[in-house]
């Protein structure tokens, strides 16, 4: 159902005029990180609120290639095909390195 739920977001949310929309995606990802981190001692209300988590990355996962290129053409000369690059270059640069903070959190705090 999230899977459903997260595939339609994003196209509600690009569909007109996504850039003036990403600050209110990005109020929403940082109040369900916020909840996520309330929830944790609950298993249920954890479980929820990860996927609520999951379903949102997806969102903004899904808008950050689009909301590029439309920045992209009114503020800069760069070509399009340099800013495709640009977006799976940082998001792997976004996973490594969040997962050896997680290694590193992990190892600390036993």
């Amino acid at each position: 159902m999230f899977s459903i739920i997260s595939n339609y977001i994003p196209w509600k949310i690009t569909s007109r005029n996504g850039v003036s929309k990403l600050r209110y995606v990005l109020i929403i990802q940082a109040f369900i990180l916020t909840l996520l981190y309330f929830t944790m001692g609950s298993t249920i209300a954890g479980l929820i609120s990860l996927m609520l988590n999951g379903s949102h990355d997806v969102c903004g996962e899904c808008n950050h290639p689009i909301i590029s290129h439309e920045f992209t053409e009114v503020h800069s000369p760069i070509p399009k095909d340099f800013t495709s690059s640009l977006t799976s270059i940082a998001i792997n640069f976004g996973i490594a390195l969040g997962s050896s903070l997680g290694v590193y959190v992990v190892k600390t705090s036993n």
